[in-house]
């Protein structure tokens, strides 16, 4: 019933129109056998008559079989028709689908990417050491030197929060290395909520961050520290201070400025009786101040106060910094005095400084730096580190770093190869 359905008015229209084409090929065949038997007899010349006579003198049987090659092909053709409506459905369910999940990426019509964007940036080092033991062989070491994730979303255009997770080598496992959330006050550009020419930025931080006491705290990053580890009098007082707490923080070009409150670190003494003594912190507060007199220049001044429980100071914290960038020659410079309980009387200042020279002739760079530390005016220590470097791509450079402890008599070799970028997104590390 379904096949004999289709030879309705629709069969028959496609039988009529396949036998037309059939006898105008039969014409066209016989129209050139004419045109070369008769020596180019122009074909409009034949008359229907003609054509007609030929027609009448096909067979029942040679119609009957001409009709069902025509019935065939007719099936063919709503074969493929099947195939064709198949096809459009599954290529409308496709398009449906594809909108539906478009659909769900999208709040209130705006792409997520485009609601909160994200960055990541990551960098890490790895380095080959030879260090000479005390019975005057050499010690070969490979390790990871440092390796940090970080990841920054701008929830909008004066807030951004960002995290970054870092590798301790110790402990062989990932930590918390910051978390904060920065937010913009003032400053030029409309991405801070009260606009000025004044400053050039300002904003406030709450979270995990690295102090801003100094400016060695810019080159905690091992992409940023070429001379592989952290001065001898930064080691010996504050070293690598990380902390919970905010931070206020101006730039307004040739004066910048910052302050924090965080938890501070404690220390710990020998008494009277030599029995190890635990002093925390409750509470720090400080900041830094720079000033440049010229582009090339900047001099800084540092301060932070350690509070215990009953509010008394317990640990003072003091320093002078100086950088100065010219042409490829960069120098850096720090003082740190560092003050511990004063009311104990077996316990001594502690103070020192360094100094750091690198000249950067792309793609090698030469470098020095020698720093000192005192208890009260009895040097504890000396180091002196030399190393040059190459970078082989934008954001990698192999170097050779040669480090000597005067005092203590470490002599390391380090091979180092750096990589990544520099993660400095909030605060006046922008």
């Amino acid at each position: 019933m379904r096949e004999n359905g289709r030879w309705g008015f629709g069969g028959a229209f496609v039988v009529a129109l396949l036998a037309t084409a059939s006898v105008a090929e039969v014409d066209a065949q016989e129209e050139t056998s004419a045109a070369s038997s008769q020596g180019g007899r122009d074909t409009r010349e034949v008359s229907k008559e003609e054509h007609s006579g030929r027609r009448a003198d096909l067979s029942p049987g040679d119609l009957g079989a001409e009709l069902a090659q025509l019935k065939d092909r007719e099936s063919q053709i709503w074969a493929e028709v099947e195939g064709l409506k198949k096809r459009e459905a599954e290529r409308t369910a496709r398009d449906e689908e594809e909108r539906r999940a478009a659909e769900a990426r999208t709040v209130h019509g705006q792409k997520l990417g485009e609601l909160l964007p994200i960055e990541f940036f990551a960098f890490g080092d790895f380095y080959f050491a030879l260090e000479e033991n005390e019975d005057g062989r050499w010690s070969p070491e490979f390790a990871v030197g440092q390796l940090e994730v970080d990841v920054q979303q701008t929830l909008a255009d004066f807030l951004t929060i960002s995290a970054a997770f870092a590798y301790d080598g110790e402990t062989n496992n990932f930590g918390l290395g910051a978390f904060t959330i920065d937010g913009l006050i003032a400053g030029r550009g409309s991405e801070h909520p009260f606009q000025t020419e004044a400053i050039e930025t300002s904003g406030v931080i709450f979270g995990l961050f690295d102090v801003p006491f100094g400016i060695d705290y810019l080159k905690y990053a091992s992409i940023d520290r070429r001379l592989w580890d952290v001065p001898l009098a930064v080691a010996a007082s504050h070293g690598a201070w990380n902390d919970m707490g905010g931070q206020l923080y101006l730039d307004a070009g040739w004066l910048n400025a910052v302050v924090f409150v965080v938890n501070g670190f404690g220390y710990t003494y020998e008494d009277e009786l030599g029995q190890e003594q635990e002093i925390p912190s409750e509470l720090a507060s400080g900041g830094r101040v720079g000033i440049s007199p010229i582009d090339e220049v900047e001099l800084g001044g540092s301060a932070a106060l350690f509070f215990d429980i009953g509010a008394n100071v317990e640990q003072i914290l003091a320093g002078g910094d100086l950088q100065v960038v010219f042409a490829g020659l960069s120098l850096q410079g720090e003082y740190i005095f560092h003050q511990r309980a004063s009311n104990l009387e077996n316990f001594r200042d502690l103070h020192g400084f360094y100094g750091t020279a690198i000249y950067d002739f792309d793609p090698l760079y030469l470098g020095c730096r020698y720093s000192q530390t005192f208890s009260d005016e009895e040097a504890t220590g000396q180091e002196l580190t030399a190393g040059v470097g190459f970078k082989v791509l934008e954001a990698a450079e192999v170097r050779f770093v040669y480090d000597t402890g005067f005092e203590d008599g470490s002599n390391p070799f380090l091979i180092q190869l750096a990589g990544g970028s520099a993660w400095q997104p909030t605060g006046l590390r922008r």
